[in-house]
């Protein structure tokens, strides 16, 4: 089974008649008012029955007389030939805007109903105006073989031997060229020049995109090569960074046992205080530390006394007796369980020492033997 088809279509597009359309946007395009005055026309002398030469400039299809100037006359690089209105059939159609192949065909079938000329006898041509409120313009000339031969005879005494003019037909607004004349050449070398025009503006709009781009695109190489170095740098320096994080780990956990350091208590310290400040009626059975956290079991004749002095003894905070304070049988004794917070700025291993005050007779005494080294 074959896999082409007949239906010359691709993704819904009709191929056949893409050409066509792209043919049609670049004469839409050409016809750009700024555009229009861009693209190379050409200088063409008009002969008309016996009446002098006339000049008109030409852009395509599209006709402009320029009138009887002299220098316009000396520049004309092509001739035409202008049939008489009365060689000539014109008609004015009103055809909504549709594609260039089916108005073609459209005003052929026109044409084919309403030339009075036998169809290998007749030629036709026509201009298109641009659409206005949903309809165009067309005016179609309609002559025969025979009097365009008939115009060039009668004007073959005033062309050069060789030459093979352009035939043109009148109409109310411009004048039409017929094809299948000289036209050939005119056409030919404006598309040579219109070519070369837009490949002109076309390097010029290249270049001015690359002018727009290139700082982006060196801003672009600048930001990548700091990108590489970056990287470079990075490994370079990696066991660097690698040491740096030790020593960074290494001074956090030296913070950490500094921490620990100052929460340390010191417990012969502690010990001392507490033999100091307990009464001497008190027999302590036991002492246990957790962290800063002092429990003290014992005896005493006065656990709330007891408790009284420990609070105004510094170094200890938060004084207190957990439990309920019970006489032990046959004897006065209470006993106790007292608990107590250590303060480490005050009975800490980091804690600072109080310097002893020189005393008065000291001081005195000083003074003396000052006085007598005098």
């Amino acid at each position: 089974m074959g896999l082409m088809t007949s239906d010359a279509k691709l993704f819904g597009l009709d191929l056949r008649g893409l050409s066509a359309e792209l043919s049609d946007a670049l004469r839409k395009l050409t016809q750009l008012p700024w555009l229009h005055r861009v693209l190379p026309s050409s200088r063409v002398q008009v002969l008309e029955g016996g009446s002098a030469p006339v000049a008109a400039r030409a852009q395509g299809d599209s006709i402009e007389w320029a009138g009887d100037d002299g220098e316009a006359l000396d520049k004309a690089s092509h001739t035409a030939v202008l049939l008489d209105s009365e060689q000539v059939l014109q008609r004015v159609l009103m055809l909504p805007p549709m594609a260039p192949a089916a108005l073609r065909s459209a005003i052929e079938l026109d044409v084919q109903t309403m030339s009075p000329f036998a169809s290998q006898d007749t030629v036709w041509s026509y201009a298109q105006s641009p659409a206005d409120k949903g309809r165009q313009r067309i005016d179609v000339v309609i002559t025969s073989r025979q009097q365009v031969d008939q115009a060039l005879r009668l004007q073959s005494a005033r062309l050069a031997a060789d030459a093979v003019p352009e035939v043109w037909a009148p109409s109310e607004r411009a004048p039409v060229v017929l094809p299948g004349f000289g036209e050939g050449a005119r056409l030919r070398s404006e598309a040579r020049r219109r070519n070369a025009i837009l490949t002109g503006l076309g390097l010029i709009l290249v270049l001015g995109g690359v002018l727009a781009v290139t700082p982006t695109l060196q801003l672009r190489m600048r930001a990548l090569d700091a990108s590489q170095q970056f990287a470079a740098q990075t490994r370079a320096s990696a066991a660097v960074m690698s040491q740096r994080e030790t020593l960074v780990e290494g001074g956090q956990d030296l913070g950490r046992l500094q921490e620990r350091l100052q929460q340390q208590i010191n417990h012969v310290q502690v010990l001392a205080v507490l033999t100091e400040a307990l009464p001497d009626d008190a027999a302590v059975q036991r002492v246990s530390f957790r962290g800063t956290k002092l429990t003290v079991q014992g005896l005493t004749n006065n656990a709330s006394n007891m408790v009284a002095l420990l609070a105004k003894t510094p170094g200890f905070q938060d004084v207190r007796l957990p439990t309920a304070v019970t006489r032990v049988p046959g004897s006065g004794k209470e006993s106790f369980v007292l608990e107590a917070s250590i303060n480490p700025q005050i009975l800490g291993l980091l804690a600072p020492k109080e310097e002893p005050q020189p005393s008065e007779e000291a001081g005195a005494n000083a003074d003396a033997d000052a006085k007598e080294a005098q």
